[in-house]
């Protein structure tokens, strides 16, 4: 019995030696050619909790540390496994172990794919210089991955046994000792620094030198970001519908762009519903009119559901099917650019339709087509990533109250929409140049009746406002924390309140756009707006 306990304990060991040895040619096999390697990022030893490695030509880091260090909104898509990568110009996907790049839906084959490694995302970031504008060095020596921008510096060292130090301070470690003509980067950076300059030498030591030890001959300037110009003002209104009659006999004097009620998402396939209209199109020309037609997520059917919206936002081909089908009524219809208005979406998607509209945004400009995006301040929208790359961001400076306010009040006071305005500047950091700043041609009629909780509204138009006033004989007043003209009447134990969108509301706002240099000022929507509002748009717009 002993011996057969003893036989079967030999048994078991030999099984798992067997199994351990199996095991780790079948890690090395999965591991070969994976040299796990130090990082400089900009002049920083990063310390990656995943590693980069070098696969043979390709140099791999982790879209974490990519994330943190060059590119935060590099985006992994986890049910797709795909890697996607935006910039101004391009949309980038790679899907992991798929030897193939889409560049703007064109695709081509490349030799290192993104790989999974640690249970991490990898990408080889050598293929991306151009998209990052940097370069990837790998220096064997001291098995460093060094990544610097293409601005950088480089100059001579002049004199020999000039130290390196690992911080500046000359009783710090001296990291690497070089001599006359070794070549140094020196980073922007550090060149306000009075005595030192913080540099990387040719084998990839990141340290300090002093600046008398380097022939500093010239200086590329740090590239700035590219400004957003001061354009034409923009001067818009939407238009509910496609009838062309609603357009006028002639041009609205100083419009410049029209957005009609064309387009909503139709299902969860990310098709697309049209009503468009050529007779309108074509009038809209005539007036000398860009135009720039609403596309929304369907949120004035009787039957919208956010669902609709989210099973799209939360599929990458479904968000590709989208954009796809927006380009294509774009280009079919010869439009200017587009206004996305999504509403009511679920706040969990919040960055996953950030992610559609910066996949949306360098295909609207290769297309050469404007896209504006309507902006709430609701908390599934991001305002500041999504006015990042939109052209224009639409404040819609409206519905500050409205059935569901439990007090009567305006729905678009000035100091309201001045504290929207400065939220999008200074919270959100979108350039002012961006923001069209949306106006209503409509207000509400407040019913207030003694002894109910909570009052009743109806939605006037600038013209029912002034039928409203003229039937009971009411003398308005400056409201002058609103901005608006007021006006109130009771009739028995009926109080009605009314605060005027009028043509001195209208000048309100506009004061509001020069006071920010705005890029423009959009009203919701024709047709609800008395003739004179335009004339005090002409006159009082800053352009």
């Amino acid at each position: 019995m002993v011996d057969e306990i003893k036989k079967i304990i030999i048994v078991v060991i030999l099984f798992a030696a067997v199994f351990m040895i199996f095991f780790t040619v079948k890690f090395d096999e999965n591991n070969k050619n994976k040299n796990e390697a130090d990082l400089v990022i900009f002049g920083e030893n990063i310390d990656a909790t995943y590693k980069p490695f070098i696969d043979g030509d390709g140099i791999y880091v982790s879209i974490n540390t990519i994330s943190k260090t060059i590119d935060e909104n590099i985006f992994y898509d986890k049910v797709a496994t795909k890697v996607i990568i935006t910039n101004s110009d391009e949309v980038i996907k790679l899907k992991v172990d798929e030897p193939k790049i889409s560049r703007n839906f064109e695709y081509s084959d490349i030799k290192y794919p993104a790989k999974i490694y640690n249970q991490a995302v990898y990408i080889p970031i050598n293929l991306f210089t151009d998209v990052y504008n940097i370069n990837v060095e790998y220096n064997d020596e001291t098995n460093t991955i060094v990544i610097d921008k293409k601005s950088s510096s480089d100059v001579n060292v002049t004199h020999n046994k000039v130290k390196v130090y690992e911080d500046i301070n000359t009783s710090s470690k001296v990291l690497q000792i070089l001599n006359t003509n070794n070549t140094v980067t020196v980073y922007d950076k550090a060149l306000a620094h009075s005595r030192w300059y913080k540099v990387k030498t040719e084998t990839g030591v990141v340290g300090y030198i002093a600046k008398n030890n380097v022939n500093l001959v010239s200086q590329d300037e740090e590239v700035s970001p590219e400004e957003v110009s001061n354009k034409e003002k923009i001067v818009m209104f939407w238009q509910y519908g496609s009838k062309v009659d609603s357009l006028g006999n002639s041009k609205v004097n100083g419009v410049n762009v029209v957005s009609p009620t064309w387009y909503e998402l139709k299902n969860a396939k990310g098709e697309i519903s049209s009503e468009f209209s050529q007779e309108y199109y074509s009038k809209a020309k005539e007036y000398g009119y860009k135009i720039w037609p609403i596309i929304t997520n369907g949120i004035d059917s009787a039957n919208y559901s956010a669902e609709t919206t989210s099973t799209v936002m939360n599929s990458e081909y479904l968000r590709e099917q989208l954009i796809k089908n927006i380009l294509d009524v774009v280009k079919t219809n010869k439009l200017d650019g587009i206004n996305i208005d999504f509403e009511a979406m679920k706040e969990e998607d919040r960055d996953l339709y950030t992610q559609f509209i910066r996949e949306l945004a360098p295909l609207m400009k290769k297309q050469g087509a404007t896209l504006s995006v309507d902006m709430y301040f609701v908390k599934y929208i991001d305002r500041s990533r999504v006015g990042e790359v939109a052209d224009y961001v639409m404040l819609m400076g409206y519905d500050h109250r409205g059935s569901w306010s439990s007090e009567a009040g305006s729905i678009a006071e000035v100091s309201w929409v001045e504290e929207n305005v400065n939220s999008l500047i200074n919270d959100s950091n979108i350039n002012p140049n961006k923001i069209v700043l949306g106006i209503p041609f409509y207000t509400r009629l407040w019913t207030i009746k003694q002894g109910e909780d909570k009052p009743k509204t109806t939605v006037y138009d600038m013209k029912d406002c002034q039928d409203f006033i003229d039937k009971y004989d009411i003398t308005t007043v400056w409201d002058e924390d609103a901005g608006q003209n007021y006006a109130e009447y009771t009739k028995g134990s009926v109080t009605y309140k009314l605060w005027l969108e009028d043509k001195d509301s209208v000048k309100k706002r506009v004061e509001t756009v020069n006071k920010y240099n705005l890029a423009g000022i959009a009203g919701w929507r024709r047709g609800l707006e008395t003739s004179d509002v335009w004339e005090v748009i002409n006159q009082n717009l800053q352009k």
